[in-house]
């Protein structure tokens, strides 16, 4: 898919993180569709403040929304349409479709192939003006510390071959596009779809923490918007939402 588009794209070797670079240069009239992308990150983050590695090697990619045509809950979706974007377009990059761990991994062989942090602007007028949706994907790296190396995936040491960054950020820019269209069109119906069919938590027992306990459910579904429905071992119900929880698989990441 190649991509007609007129706003910047910024390179840089080195960053703190790219979110915080490009929601700097949003509160200063930055264009929607603005991009920046850097070799490493030495501040990378993750949901709920966890600290995402970002050794050379990667792609760290940000990419600045507008969200001005959205009520304010219709923004929650915009993680879960990010992943399908992303999902998509590794398809388009390296013939790889990756799953995806509610809400926001990418997950490769059981294993996280990257994330997406997804960050609102100040709400102004009874909206939020903008999102920046960060994506981080491991490309090529050989190894990673020993703290995660059992639990992370990189395209090249799942496939055994390295490809340019470039072509796996290009097609990332190129399915972020049609999503930021999409979104100004008011067609983001069928994100919901696919995001089901490439969800890999629902049909398993995962655990998530809450006021210090450690819970077990059974997930059941996704929602219509985009939260996870668990079922308890007493068979009550109850739908989790991205903002909650941190789920994991029983056994594994997954």
């Amino acid at each position: 898919m190649e991509s007609k588009r007129k706003a910047k794209i910024i390179y840089l070797d080195s960053v703190d993180s790219t979110n915080t670079y490009l929601k700097n240069m949003a509160l200063n009239g930055a264009e929607n569709g603005t991009a920046v992308i850097a070799l490493k990150q030495t501040a990378g983050r993750g949901r709920t403040g966890n600290s995402f590695v970002s050794d050379e090697g990667g792609l760290y990619l940000s990419v600045l929304i507008d969200t001005h045509c959205l009520e304010i809950p219709e923004t929650t979706a915009l993680t879960s349409c990010t992943a399908v974007a992303v999902a998509h377009a590794l398809k388009d990059a390296v013939g790889i479709t990756p799953g995806i761990k509610w809400v926001n991994d990418m997950i490769l062989n059981e294993k996280k192939l990257g994330g997406i942090l997804v960050e609102a602007g100040r709400i102004a007028d009874g909206r939020i003006p903008y999102v920046v949706a960060g994506i981080g994907i491991n490309v090529n790296q050989g190894r990673f510390p020993e703290t995660i190396a059992g639990m992370a995936a990189s395209i090249r040491r799942e496939t055994g071959e390295k490809y340019p960054v470039d072509a796996v950020s290009g097609a990332i820019i190129a399915r972020m596009d049609e999503l930021i269209t999409n979104i100004s069109s008011n067609n983001l119906g069928g994100y919901l779809k696919e995001y089901r069919e490439l969800c890999v938590t629902v049909g398993r027992t995962v655990v998530f923490e809450r006021n210090g306990q450690i819970i077990t459910a059974e997930a059941k579904k996704i929602t219509e918007d985009y939260g996870l429905l668990v079922t308890y071992r007493d068979g009550t119900e109850e739908i989790l939402r991205c903002g909650d929880v941190h789920v994991r698989g029983l056994e594994g990441y997954v």
